[in-house]
C-alpha cells in the first residue's frame, strides 16, 4: 500500500475563492494559498468575502 498520496490527488473540484481585484483567478481552498489571495487578506479583505457562492 502506497501512503505517499493522498487518493483525492489530482481530483479537481470546482473554485471556492474569486480574486476580488481581477475576478479572473480562482483557487479551489487546496494547497498553498495564491498570492493574490494571501495579498488580499493582508490588505483586510475576509476570505469569506472571497467566497464563490453557490448560486
Amino acid at each position: 500500500m502506497d501512503l505517499s498520496r493522498s487518493p483525492l490527488a489530482g481530483v479537481r473540484i470546482p473554485p471556492k475563492f474569486r480574486d476580488p481585484a481581477s475576478r479572473t483567478n480562482v483557487w479551489s481552498g487546496r494547497g498553498r494559498p495564491p498570492q493574490w489571495f494571501v495579498a488580499a487578506v493582508e490588505t483586510g479583505i475576509t476570505p469569506e468575502a472571497m467566497r464563490i457562492r453557490p448560486d
